[in-house]
């Protein structure tokens, strides 16, 4: 943390809960200003709520309406862009022994900026090619935007447990340099050619997200990915994520089940390691009372006073107790019932947790 000029970790992240909290909760007047940032630098900005406009966006983009080769450097390669007819995608082995035969790039960000209308790129695997190609087409998901260009430093700090050894930030198009295969007397024997860049501000379901103003907190996330290190149902099960839980739940249209109850074991170890101090044990209680509520609402009580408090929970947390527990939360999830069954202390860690910060540990 010695580059942000904080003293300790806590501090870090209420700052970095506060700059979140910032951005969410002025998101459409952060993004407008990003645009006019942006395209005052000669950025081509485009906008998709899903990934079918995310896959015409990108076709829209390609030099070529019959034939693009495209080295793509993004987790998840939209379908309808890698069966295009007019798509080969490249790899990247291939991109570093002939650089001249493909001209595009797509990459997505791992922060934005809204004040000035930059890209950070952070050690991504494409870095030492970045300017060989004619087309820059960024993927930027709107959920990963700050405000100021000077906060980046803190989520550096938080996202990465070694500090990046690679750092891009593109605040406008830049310079290809291109060998000229037939010098003349007097020439440089390379020529530079400008990089049309072009950004796709991707929504993703992030609306959806907002409507709640406790679940819009699942949008300070940063993809740093501690949450998952911890979960001990991803140990299990290797499926969703801490917060995939939450934002898979927290939307009618999306997961919104009974299933949340044997997805999650409330262990409180996500929120404790989360840098932005997303609440998201609160989260998946809330959740949880959600579905009762659709259900059955005198179990909606039940929850409330069995989880919110989980200091009174292991206060009372006898051994014919924890099994009565044990068989509501996962008499049909083996796994984790075995799980469970193995454990002989108390096993909800954190109580209070609202707060932002770890109160008391068991």
């Amino acid at each position: 943390m010695e580059n942000s000029g904080y003293q300790n970790l806590d501090a870090l992240k209420d700052k970095a809960y506060y700059l979140r909290y910032s951005f969410v909760e002025d998101m459409d007047t952060h993004l407008l200003n990003f645009e006019t940032r942006a395209t005052s630098h000669n950025i081509n900005v485009l906008w998709a709520a899903n990934e079918n406009q995310l896959t015409n966006a990108i076709l829209d983009l390609l030099p070529s309406k019959k034939y693009n080769k495209i080295c793509v450097d993004y987790p998840t390669i939209p379908s309808g862009v890698e069966n295009a007819p007019q798509v080969n995608v490249v790899t990247l082995d291939n991109v570093m022994r002939n650089f001249d035969e493909v001209d595009t790039l797509l990459v997505d960000a791992d922060f934005a900026i809204a004040e000035n209308g930059a890209l950070v790129f952070v050690n991504k695997a494409s870095k030492d090619v970045f300017n060989t190609f004619r087309n820059l087409i960024v993927v930027a998901s709107i959920d990963q935007f700050l405000v100021r260009q000077k906060d980046l430093s803190v989520f550096i700090d938080l996202k990465y447990d070694d500090y990046p050894t690679d750092i891009k930030i593109v605040q406008k198009p830049f310079k290809k340099v291109v060998k000229d295969p037939m010098p003349s007397s007097g020439s440089l024997g390379y020529t530079e050619d400008e990089v049309h860049v072009s950004v796709i501000l991707y929504e993703n379901s992030v609306t959806d997200y907002m409507m709640d103003p406790f679940l819009r907190k699942s949008l300070y996330c940063i993809k740093c990915g501690k949450c998952e290190k911890v979960c001990p149902v991803v140990q299990i099960n290797q499926e969703l994520t801490p917060i995939d839980i939450v934002k898979h739940n927290c939307i009618d249209s999306y997961n919104r089940s009974q299933a949340i109850f044997k997805q999650t074991t409330l262990c409180g170890n996500c929120q404790n390691v989360c840098p932005v101090r997303i609440p998201l044990t609160e989260m998946l209680i809330y959740e949880m009372q959600l579905v009762n509520e659709k259900k059955d609402t005198s179990n909606n009580k039940l929850l409330h006073d069995i989880f919110l408090k989980r200091s009174k929970l292991n206060k009372h947390n006898s051994p014919f107790f924890r099994f009565f527990l044990m068989k509501f939360l996962y008499g049909k999830n083996r796994l984790l019932y075995n799980y469970f069954s193995d454990i002989k202390n108390t096993f909800f860690n954190i109580t209070q947790s609202s707060t932002g910060k770890q109160d008391e540990q068991f």
